[in-house]
């Protein structure tokens, strides 16, 4: 849910309480973070170089632009939050070869870029993280049928189900049980196993027969994972 991110000083989404239908588009995330910045400057106690490369050894910053203009700060204390280098799909060319130039390789965000101009294409789906569970689902949503779409599954997941941790009415109770369940089992797959049994499963996945050794955090919702085992 929305409210799961942002800044604690502004809401993000609808509601203050983990609603699992409290989601944020892309245009409300970069308009939410574009007012959280614009009342952090207000303040006076922070500066803003935005579309700017930083050298962090001499803490200055070249603006990404024709003119290339160039900031350098003084500062007592450096934080550098690019630490982990998370690097997303968007972000670096495919992690395999493919070698028919005729075939579009593209992340996940050209979706429905690629369906408006490839309506009568097959598409292939690689992976079946949170990442490839939203191509699909979104492939769907646009008018692709099933039989047009191959999903590549290196490795089963599981996912946790939205509607049953993400509720105000069952937030804390089964969050209670996830931790209870941990503590009951002796493995791995007994814990998962326990959670999928449950009255309200609190998380599933794709194929029954398979018992999925991945687990990312990713969630789902109950009219996606149907969707999914469309």
């Amino acid at each position: 849910p929305a409210s799961s991110y942002g800044v604690n000083s502004k809401r993000l989404g609808k509601t203050d309480w983990m609603d699992p239908t409290n989601l944020a588009s892309k245009d409300e995330i970069l308009s939410y973070y574009k007012e959280v910045m614009s009342n952090f400057v207000k303040t006076d106690r922070v500066k803003y170089f935005s579309r700017c490369n930083a050298d962090i050894d001499t803490v200055s910053f070249i603006q990404e632009s024709d003119n290339n203009l160039g900031y350098q700060v003084l500062a007592k204390k450096v934080v550098d939050t690019t630490y982990m280098q998370v690097t997303i799909p968007s972000m670096r060319p495919p992690r395999f070869q493919v070698n028919d130039v005729s075939i579009i390789v593209s992340p996940v965000n050209d979706v429905p870029k690629l369906v408006e101009s490839h309506p009568d294409a097959d598409f292939v789906v690689a992976g079946a993280g949170k990442t490839g569970v939203d191509a699909v689902i979104e492939l769907l949503r646009l008018g692709i049928k099933p039989s047009r779409i191959i999903w590549v599954i290196p490795n089963d997941a599981w996912y946790l189900v939205r509607e049953v941790l993400f509720t105000p009415e069952s937030f804390i109770s089964e969050h209670a049980e996830f931790i209870n369940v941990l503590l009951r089992s002796n493995s791995i797959e007994e814990t998962f196993l326990k959670m999928e049994s449950n009255l309200n499963p609190q998380v599933t996945r794709l194929d029954q027969n398979i018992l999925p050794k991945k687990f990312r955090g990713a969630t789902i919702s109950r009219s996606s994972i149907s969707k999914l085992k469309s």
